[in-house]
């Protein structure tokens, strides 16, 4: 698999991906994944614990198919020296490592085995929408309740998360409830971890004032944004039926 993208189109791509970037040391999480798809593109992909995400590469000439990981720490670090006009040649060699190319010389990184990567294409297949709305709202709900979701999971394990129940946004710490109603998320079924708000939160700022779709499962919620993906597994301990007093 060898492609070749230009370093002002791949810097964003990763900026969406870092959002869900584990941090383990050599641990699979702490590693992008590059894969190509059937339609000759090539998708970036991270997975930190509950939650995930994916992005398409724009611009990208590909030879062949495969898929690799690269550390995303050291990867990132070496595209801070990389001029934004560079086009990069990435080339998965014999040896299982990484070679990244651009005009003032090479860089190579190690690869882990990419089948260790815990993928949810067949999840995403099975989820189904329930609402459309702009980046911005959502992102702007979920930074409003995040500061009353408790982070006592011990105690209160059905406190730790936002949930929206009949399209409007609810947390709380027992101290004070938040709930924020959400234009387009009247169908929407998520329920998110007090811990990965942020990883969200990050996610959403990228797409501005544009679209997003969410989709769910039982166990998992999607929110699909232009040429990107991100999901989280669903914490088990739901919302409890709370009221707010308009």
């Amino acid at each position: 698999m060898k492609f070749t993208v230009k370093r002002r189109d791949l810097g964003p791509a990763l900026k969406i991906v870092s959002s869900t970037l584990g941090t383990g040391n050599g641990d699979i999480a702490s590693h992008f994944v590059f894969r190509s798809t059937p339609e000759g593109e090539v998708e970036v992909l991270s997975n930190k614990s509950t939650v995930y995400s994916s992005v398409l590469l724009t611009g990208v000439s590909l030879e062949g198919e495969g898929r690799f990981t690269i550390e995303g720490s050291r990867l990132l670090q070496w595209l801070r020296a990389v001029g934004e006009l560079e086009v990069i040649t990435f080339e998965f060699l014999a040896d299982k490592s990484v070679q990244c190319s651009e005009s003032r010389g090479k860089q190579k990184f190690s690869s882990l085995d990419p089948s260790l990567f815990p993928y949810w294409d067949e999840t995403l297949k099975k989820a189904s929408e329930s609402g459309v709305l702009p980046a911005s709202r959502l992102r702007d709900a979920l930074g409003h309740v995040k500061r009353f979701v408790s982070d006592l999971e011990n105690k209160y394990p059905n406190l730790t998360v936002a949930e929206v129940q009949e399209g409007i946004l609810k947390s709380s710490d027992r101290a004070a409830m938040a709930a924020v109603k959400v234009a387009g998320a009247e169908n929407i079924q998520c329920r998110f971890t007090g811990k990965n708000i942020g990883n969200v939160m990050k996610f959403l700022d990228q797409f501005g004032d544009l679209e997003v779709e969410v989709l769910s499962t039982e166990r998992t919620y999607f929110i699909k944004a232009p040429g990107a993906v991100l999901g989280e597994t669903k914490y088990t301990a739901p919302f409890p039926e709370l009221t707010a007093p308009w």
